[in-house]
């Protein structure tokens, strides 16, 4: 096979703002400001590898780390002579990206251009991204890549096609283009990509969450059937992570990492016996982490637990659909105080998220809310305006008011004791973009 060169693009951030891509899935999160969080582009970099294994030359343009501008980005591309083009796209930068994909077919004529993100799991979006690529991949791209450049052709008129993943490589893929084995992959190509600017790289060791909360964009984006490594995998991944980059820290994006309790215990174990030397930190349901599974991990080496509670209010949690039902809301609120004092007994760092936003709020939901954060003594509490994602089953109905959102954020920041308090960028910004969006 000839070695074609193929440049994966993660697009520039709009000026004053930051694209955070791989957030919600790959939906994506945009913030308000310059230099806000970002994960690196895992993604990008585990297709990448599936590409060099494929006999591809790679290469990852990191434009939103490296906060170029369209015109930079373009002129960067330049340099690597690329015969294909591999463009990340999401939900709140879509305009942006799609103009930026634009750009990029009149800069390099003749030279196929390919579109993924999850956002093009929506029909209308994909339609959209027709105009602007030649050919639009629907699902987890990654083992389907190299088909897809195979049969990728320059288009000069009409629009580009529509092609699922597991039309590409069925073998790999399910009906719905979640991929079958995620184990299959290969660690991502971190080195083509400026991964040090994060100050951390992830490690992706299971997708897909089984439950039943309405607004999540991870079940669309990822899948409903949980999909995971084996606890080997887990202790090779950072191993050679600790081995080959030595990052400061180690952040697990599994959406619910102790939803299964054996997994997510015998990576500590495993971690344990072959005396893996990283700094890690993870994500779960209040109920994962239970008392005896944290003071496992904290030997393990984690040193951050993410912890979503959103809500105490029962009648809210059964409507997220968090609980069955309102029954089920004090063992849940239960199980995030255990939670957290587990993780300050085992000295690991705990990071609460709460929601907010809600026009049907009932008398005192947020005091109540803030009341029992003050009691829960997390070290960390983020307050996110809830925000209305794409093919969730939230789209059309969900009672969010933005404003009423950036008031209550505000309001529950101020009950909190600094640093606990961590609202997100400016939540009157913040929540009047997530309004615009929802409306729009």
């Amino acid at each position: 096979m000839s070695k074609a060169r193929v440049l994966l693009i993660q697009p520039p951030a709009l000026p004053g703002t930051t694209v955070n891509r791989e957030g919600a899935a790959g939906f994506g999160n945009q913030y308000p400001r310059e230099g806000a969080f970002l994960y690196p582009p895992h993604t990008l970099a585990t297709c990448a590898a599936v590409l060099k294994a494929a006999g591809y030359l790679p290469a990852v343009l990191d434009a939103a780390a490296e906060r170029l501008s369209p015109r930079e980005a373009l002129e960067r591309a330049a340099g690597w002579d690329p015969g294909y083009l591999v463009v990340q796209v999401c939900w709140p930068a879509w305009e942006a990206d799609l103009a930026f994909c634009r750009a990029a077919r009149a800069r390099f004529p003749g030279v196929p251009l390919i579109v993924v993100g999850t956002i093009l799991r929506h029909g209308d979006f994909a339609r959209g991204a027709a105009g602007a690529a030649d050919m639009v991949l629907v699902g987890e791209p990654e083992q389907a890549l190299p088909a897809a450049l195979e049969r990728v052709r320059p288009l000069t008129q009409g629009p580009a096609p529509v092609v699922p993943a597991v039309e590409l490589a069925p073998q790999q893929y399910d009906a719905e283009s979640y991929l079958r084995d995620i184990e299959s992959l290969p660690p991502p190509a971190w080195e083509l990509t400026p991964w040090k600017r994060y100050g951390f790289l992830s490690v992706l060791s299971s997708r897909g969450c089984d439950q039943s909360c309405v607004y999540c964009p991870y079940v669309v984006g990822w899948g409903r059937r949980f999909r995971a490594w084996g606890p080997a995998r887990v202790r090779e991944e950072l191993r050679w992570l600790a081995e080959r980059f030595a990052p400061p820290r180690v952040m697990f994006r599994d959406a619910v990492f102790g939803r299964d309790r054996g997994r997510a215990a015998g990576i500590c174990e495993a971690i344990l016996r072959w005396q893996v030397r990283a700094s890690w930190e993870c994500e779960s349901r209040p109920e994962h982490f239970d008392p005896e599974l944290v003071r496992l991990m904290g030997r393990a080496g984690c040193a951050r637990a993410k912890i979503g509670l959103e809500s105490v209010e029962p009648a809210r949690l059964a409507a997220l659909g968090r609980v069955g039902d309102v029954s089920q809301a004090e063992m849940y609120v239960e199980a995030a105080r255990q939670a957290v004092a587990g993780c300050r007994h085992a000295g690991i760092r705990s990071h609460v998220y709460v929601m907010v936003g809600w026009k049907d709020a009932l008398p005192g939901e947020i005091e109540r809310l803030g009341a029992f954060l003050q009691e829960l003594g997390a070290d960390d509490v983020s307050i996110k305006p809830a925000e209305v994602y794409p093919l969730t089953t939230w789209e059309g109905w969900a009672p969010v008011d933005a404003e009423a959102g950036a008031r209550q954020a505000e309001g529950l920041a101020r009950i909190l004791p600094p640093p606990a308090r961590k609202p997100r960028g400016s939540l009157l910004r913040r929540a009047m973009a997530v309004l615009r969006r929802n409306l729009g």
